[in-house]
């Protein structure tokens, strides 16, 4: 009687385990650390996420995708005015608890957590995206920035880039899968990103794009989205990290 008391506490153990759901907002502090540096006198703030252990609920996922939940905590928090609290506080154990605390406070940034959380226990889709919207996101991230002594200079970055002046409604989930699609790709010997923006930025030098500076920059910005939305080697990118990653994407591509 006694070994089949303990068989079934085993039992019911094991069970409550299987059970346990990924939350990510509850390991936030496990998940974001925050960071502090001081640079020829200025103090610098700059967010990090950590590697969680492989026992966590939310391992599996945080750890293959930590440009993912990095580009929603850097576009869909109030980082602005959280730095302007963290800014003042030096030591770093208080900074990394006053830090987690505005996280969790943040419900805009909390809810598209939650959401995302959602999709991971239960792999229930509650979006749809097509593929060109998908592209018209993800060309934005190759960025002619500016034009000096004639040449184009330009980056595939997640601050600088033309989203925000582009995309009257933002797609949270679908712009941190586009970016963080590109960037792990970007000198990978499957899809070189890195390659394909530099063959965009042949091609503008191939067409008069106008006098003045400030119209060129913007007709070149225009000419490399282009390129990039017809670029087959990005397409073909987006749907294989699409299939490699829709159990835990909040969305359904729509081929």
């Amino acid at each position: 009687m006694k070994r089949l008391i303990i068989i079934s506490l085993i039992f019911i153990s094991s069970l409550s385990v299987a059970q346990k759901k990924c939350n990510l907002v509850g390991e936030f502090a496990k998940i974001y650390k925050e960071n502090k540096v001081i640079y020829k006198g200025t103090p610098y703030l700059y967010e990090t996420v950590k590697k969680l252990d492989s026992s966590n609920t939310c391992a599996r996922f945080v750890n293959n995708n930590k440009q993912f939940i990095h580009y929603l905590l850097s576009h869909f928090s109030k980082r602005q005015e959280r730095n302007k609290i963290l800014l003042k506080i030096n030591d770093t154990i208080k900074l990394q608890y006053k830090f987690i605390d505005l996280l969790k406070k943040d419900t805009i940034f909390v809810q598209l957590m939650n959401k995302l959380s959602n999709t991971i226990n239960t792999q229930k889709k509650t979006d749809t995206i097509t593929m060109d919207k998908l592209l018209d996101i993800s060309v934005k991230y190759f960025y002619i920035f500016k034009i000096e002594e004639g040449n184009y200079a330009g980056k595939v970055c997640g601050g600088k880039n033309g989203i925000s002046k582009t995309e009257k409604k933002r797609l949270p989930f679908a712009e941190a899968f586009a970016f963080s699609a590109i960037f792990d790709h970007y000198n990978s010997d499957k899809f070189n990103m890195y390659n394909e923006f530099v063959k965009g930025i042949k091609e503008l030098y191939k067409l008069e794009l106008g006098i003045e500076k400030d119209e060129k920059l913007l007709r070149a910005q225009g000419a490399m989205y282009m390129f990039m939305k017809n670029n087959q080697t990005l397409k073909d990118l987006l749907f294989y990290e699409y299939e490699k990653k829709k159990q835990f994407l909040p969305f359904i591509l729509k081929k």
